[in-house]
């Protein structure tokens, strides 16, 4: 045979062309086990690096983009909510505190979407003596004349009020929103749940309203048991979904407040009201105590109680 690299005539059992020195033909049996059972290795060796990496990279790397999504969800979130508020320190109530309209709405758990829909009507914070003249007696903030209004509130052990009051404020405008269909449907929902709820102060909070008056009576439904109520049926859980991004951390401030008014209450009633009947400095912590009930309940409907 013939060398295929020089052309040297060599015998057909030489591997290697003694003239050039070049291998001739086949591989040496080490060759061939190194071929045969190291490259196999070596392509399972890529494919676990592979696997390896998309196990361990892939949730990181998910991680990671669903880090950076909430980022810039916060970021618009934090821009609507300033530009909101420097809208709405700029209406005519002369009260309305730029920092604190920003404090409620970053409060609020309302999402984006629901935020910006917020931004068309203005906010304002007034007094008793104000919200007393726009909305009903005794209430705590109301959708009047093209605007939100909530009741000023300064007391520490109150901060969530003005909270709950604009996110109840703010489903009332949204359920006015909807279309007579829309309402059609949502409304049987919310008689069906309504009928299944026990809680005392949400009851208590209803007797003010009307039945008959089909429009206000299933629009207080919607506001109260979107603030108020913790556990309710899936398909009214969605409508909810579309505006709160937690919704029950709105119940849950909801629930600290009734408990704190319902306290003050307690303690007031304890008492007997005797602070009414004897000077002022006699029984400053009882007097403290029903005053404050009787100030911070004259804007939560839901906790009135007679003495």
């Amino acid at each position: 045979m013939y060398c295929k690299h020089c052309g040297n005539k060599t015998s057909s059992k030489a591997t290697y062309c003694p003239e050039c020195g070049k291998r001739m033909k086949g591989s040496s049996k080490a060759n061939d086990f190194f071929k045969k059972a190291i490259k196999p290795f070596l392509i399972l060796l890529v494919l676990a690096a592979i696997t390896a990496a998309y196990i361990w990279g892939y949730p990181l790397y998910k991680k990671e983009t669903e880090r950076r999504e909430a980022e810039a969800v916060r970021a618009e979130r934090d821009r609507i909510i300033n530009q909101m508020a420097d809208l709405n320190a700029k209406t005519e109530t002369i009260d309305n505190d730029r920092h604190k309209v920003a404090e409620i709405l970053s409060a609020s758990q309302i999402n984006n979407e629901t935020l910006i829909r917020a931004s068309q009507i203005p906010i304002l914070l007034q007094g008793h003596t104000e919200i007393a003249a726009v909305c009903k007696e005794h209430a705590a903030g109301c959708v009047a004349n093209g605007k939100l209004y909530v009741l000023q509130v300064d007391a520490r052990e109150t901060n969530d009020w003005q909270t709950i009051t604009f996110d109840h404020e703010l489903l009332h405008y949204i359920y006015g929103s909807f279309t007579e269909e829309e309402k059609k449907d949502l409304n049987s929902k919310l008689d069906d749940t309504d009928a299944k709820i026990t809680d005392s102060n949400y009851k208590d909070g209803l007797k003010q309203y009307d039945k008959n008056n089909k429009e206000e009576w299933h629009s207080e439904l919607f506001a109260r048991i979107g603030t108020e109520i913790e556990s309710i049926p899936p398909e009214v859980e969605a409508y909810y979904n579309q505006y709160f991004l937690d919704r029950m951390a709105i119940v849950r401030k909801n629930q600290r407040i009734v408990e704190f008014i319902n306290g003050l209450y307690a303690k007031c009633k304890s008492f007997g009201n005797v602070w009414t009947r004897v000077p002022t400095n006699s029984f400053p912590i009882q007097k403290n105590y029903c005053e404050d009930y009787i100030n911070f309940n004259s804007g939560l409907g839901a906790t009135t109680k007679p003495f």
